[in-house]
Formats: C-alpha cells, sequence, structure tokens
C-alpha cells in the first residue's frame, strides 16, 4: 500500500501480463517494504498481505494435503497456517 500511496498523483500504467505497475519517474524513490511482509499468492486468501510469525512445520489442509507451513497474521486476526508455496515475500 505504501507504493500506492507514493505514486499517488502520478501517472502510472497497468501491465497485465506479468502483473504490475510502470512508473515512468526514474529518480522517484518507492518505500522499501517491511521486513516481515508476505503475500499470499494462490488459495482461500490469495492476495492477503500480512505479517510473517515463523514456520507451522507440516501442516494438513483441506482435501488431506500436507504441506509445509508458515504462520501468517493477517490484520485483527490470529496468525494462520498457510502453505510455504503460495506465499511471496519482498525483499
Amino acid at each position: 500500500m505504501a507504493v500506492l500511496e507514493r505514486v499517488a498523483g502520478h501517472p502510472v500504467a497497468i501491465v497485465a501480463d506479468p502483473p504490475c505497475l510502470v512508473i515512468d519517474d526514474p529518480g522517484m524513490e518507492l518505500p522499501a517494504p517491511e521486513p516481515d511482509l508476505v503475500r499470499v499468492l494462490a488459495g482461500p486468501l490469495a492476495g492477503a498481505e500480512g505479517r510473517w510469525a515463523g514456520l507451522a512445520g507440516p501442516h494438513r489442509f483441506p482435501g488431506g494435503v500436507v504441506l509445509e507451513a508458515g504462520y501468517v497474521r493477517f490484520a485483527g486476526r490470529p496468525a494462520l497456517a498457510v502453505p510455504l508455496g503460495d506465499l511471496e515475500r519482498f525483499t
């Protein structure tokens, strides 16, 4: 969200494949994401951003599949186990 707040009022382009924003201002400094920020890429929470809360180890998910998971805290909710393969971390 901090990036969107930073580019507010500046022209940007939205590209579909790969999905991204194109900012035509080489001098613009974008804020760095918090080191514990993660985004969910797939599953019922796809698109949600939260805070990394540590490894959960093997966890059984709906359908009986067991996957390595991590705990993620979403705003106002207790930490949830999310498959590691469904998470994206910003660096």
